[in-house]
């Protein structure tokens, strides 16, 4: 994540920079009581790194003011999941995570050396709660639906205090529906393609001119077979809007593209002539 800010106020030309962002590993352990219903646990270690700078130049001075904030982050998690399915067309999906502690080590780059000391803030992470389903109509479409909930407002806090007026309760709303690949084995290339499409509507979990920041998009998704067996090419496409400039003072349009390839064969299998 990279992201570029220049303001010109009063005579200052500010120029605002960050940079990096956060990363998860996970290790899950799953049991199946039945086919039916599956259990998970899973183990998260959260990392990253995230750098802000600022520079500040003055029409009456040749020498900007730099300050540079270096934020690492890490901190341990869990989580736990589960999976049923109470009718033969009904799935169901729950997560949660519960709140955990995250360590973030600030190191400052100014031209004071008391602001430059090294400090370590505990920040904790409210709990994620996460709510799906999906029915299947036949072998090949299904529609489904997910929720996703936090509790930024109450559940963020800074070495054990809450901000006042700076985060909202984060929640997103998706609806979805699927067309996957026929599994007829010689068929045409577009049998072998999922699709997919979506809409979703939430709210961020931070606050803008003091007012909730709501966004809403739309997604598209296509998958594509690299050979005749297991691997293929995922291409995701999202369109949405944030922000309300009668609300929030801002708003704006963001594009996201992905391309993920999975990598998957079946070995030695022989087809007669």
């Amino acid at each position: 994540m990279e992201q570029r800010f220049e303001v010109y106020d009063e005579g200052v030309k500010k120029h605002f920079l960050l940079k990096g962002g956060l990363s998860k590993g996970t290790l899950n352990l799953s049991y199946s009581f039945n086919r039916n219903f599956n259990l998970a646990i899973g183990y998260e270690y959260n990392f990253g790194r995230i750098d802000r700078s600022y520079r500040f130049e003055l029409d009456k001075s040749e020498y900007p003011l730099t300050f540079e904030y270096q934020y690492l982050f890490y901190g341990h998690g869990m989580e736990v999941s589960a999976f049923s399915r109470p009718l033969e067309n009904l799935s169901i999906g729950l997560v949660y995570r519960p709140g955990f502690t995250l360590r973030a080590r600030i190191k400052p780059n100014t031209n004071s050396s008391i602001v430059n000391e090294s400090k370590l803030k505990k920040l904790t992470i409210p709990a994620y709660y996460g709510f799906g389903l999906r029915y299947d109509f036949n072998r090949r479409t299904s529609i489904g639906s997910d929720l996703i909930y936090q509790d930024w407002q109450s559940g963020y806090k800074i070495e054990s205090k809450t901000p006042d007026q700076l985060f909202a309760k984060y929640f997103r709303l998706g609806l979805g529906v699927e067309r996957r690949q026929s599994h007829k084995l010689f068929t045409n290339f577009f049998q072998k393609m999922d699709y997919r499409a979506g809409i979703f509507y939430g709210q961020q979990n931070v606050l803008s001119a003091g007012n909730e920041i709501k966004e809403y998009g739309l997604s598209l998704g296509l998958s594509m077979p690299i050979t005749r067996f297991r691997s293929r090419i995922d291409f995701s496409f999202l369109v949405g809007k944030r922000g309300a400039l009668n609300t929030n003072q801002y708003e704006e349009t963001f594009l996201k593209f992905g391309i993920t390839i999975n990598a998957s064969e079946i070995w030695f299998v022989k087809f007669e002539d």
